[in-house]
This record gives structure tokens, sequence and C-alpha cells, in this order.
């Protein structure tokens, strides 16, 4: 658990989570299959209220605005989630989603044989997750690209 994170651009005083790009064993991807570098810009997508709403093809955070009770309700939301352009066959996307009052900050391995412009429920990937942080009293809609920075 991280205490007094604070949400915001660091004018502002907000914190940064450092994201290793290197820190999974399939590759972090944005959600049109390009992967993640060091030098990437973080792109957050719209706080999504439904599995519906528009990802842009750079988006390379999920952010979940609907509050979820658990992870696996969390899987489920993002196995309805509509991938932008690429094929991808393996991958590892970062979410931020929340429980109405916590954000959990969380690695979703997809695993399978993805095809674009699908669901990766419809593309017959295998999800599985693994919460690298909960950010206690911060909800996911108040987090900024600042909050975050891709490294190696």
């Amino acid at each position: 658990n991280i205490l007094n994170f604070i949400a915001g651009a660091a004018a502002s005083g907000g914190d940064v989570i450092a994201l290793s790009t290197a820190m999974s064993t399939a590759t972090l991807f944005d959600v049109d299959g390009s992967a993640i570098a060091n030098a990437t810009t973080v792109d957050l997508s719209v706080a999504m209220t439904a599995t519906g709403d528009t990802l842009v093809a750079t988006d390379n955070i999920i952010v979940i605005a609907t509050a979820l009770s658990t992870t696996a309700g969390m899987l489920d939301f993002v196995d309805g989630v509509t991938l932008t352009t690429a094929s991808i066959a393996s991958a590892t996307f970062i979410v931020a989603w929340g429980d109405g009052s916590d954000t959990y900050v969380t690695l979703v391995d997809a695993v399978g044989a993805g095809s674009a412009g699908l669901t990766l429920a419809s593309g017959g990937h295998t999800l599985s997750a693994s919460t690298l942080g909960v950010l206690q009293g911060v909800t996911p809609g108040a987090l900024v690209a600042a909050n975050f920075d891709f490294i190696t």
C-alpha cells in the first residue's frame, strides 16, 4: 500500500510511479500493439466507465473509472475492451482501477492469438493480473500522465 500518494502534476506536488519497461516476462504494450520503451511518453486512456469507451492508439495506461470490487471484476472489464489496430499474441498492459476509495496499479498479462480490433475475450486471450501497488485514498480519475514515468 502506498499512503499519502498525491495525484496530479509535479508542479502541484504530484508523486510519480516509475514503471520499468523490463519488469514483465512479456513486453509492456500500449493498446495499438506498440511496445513501450523507456522514452515512450505516458498516455493515460480516458477514464473508462464502460468497456465500449474509445481507446486511442497511443494509450499505454488503461484507466478504469468504474468502481470494481475485485481483481476478477477488473479482468472481466478489461477482457471486454477493444484493442485498436494491432494483432497482439502476448502482451502486458498497465491498468489503473479502483474499488471506490483506492486505486490499484496492476499489470494485466494477455496471452493468446489476439487479432486487431477485437476484444481480448474475442481474441481468445487468457488474462492474469499482478498488482504493483495500491494508492490509498486516490481514485483512478484523479491520476494524470505526470504521475507515471517509463524507465529501463
